[in-house]
């Protein structure tokens, strides 16, 4: 994911969880791991799939956020619980890379 910093963050996506009730949160750390703050996660179940995907997920963060993260390549991880069972999922790693906006600077 390219970012400019101030830009408002909204990605969103399908993903196939197990049957279930499912909460997610995501964060935001530099490659070192130190924390730089979670990201807004919305996690709807699809009523009448398509396909296999079995959730529609939007990961987001608002412009005064991202305006106060570093540049470079940060990481994102998402994390799936399921309340009822207590089952555990961890997405894999997703790099945002970030950047300077030109336009702020005039």
């Amino acid at each position: 994911i390219n970012l400019k910093l101030g830009s408002s963050l909204g990605v969103t996506g399908v993903l196939k969880l197990p049957q279930g009730t499912w909460v997610a949160t995501a964060a935001v750390a530099r490659p070192n791991g130190v924390l730089i703050g979670p990201l807004t996660v919305s996690l709807v179940e699809v009523i009448e799939p398509v396909g296999q995907e079995t959730h529609l997920i939007t990961l987001s963060a608002t412009s005064t956020e991202t305006s106060l993260w570093p540049i470079g390549n940060l990481q994102c991880d998402m994390r799936f619980v399921d309340t009822v069972s207590g089952t555990v999922i961890h997405s894999p790693t997703i790099t945002i890379a970030t950047q300077a906006s030109i336009a702020n600077a005039a």
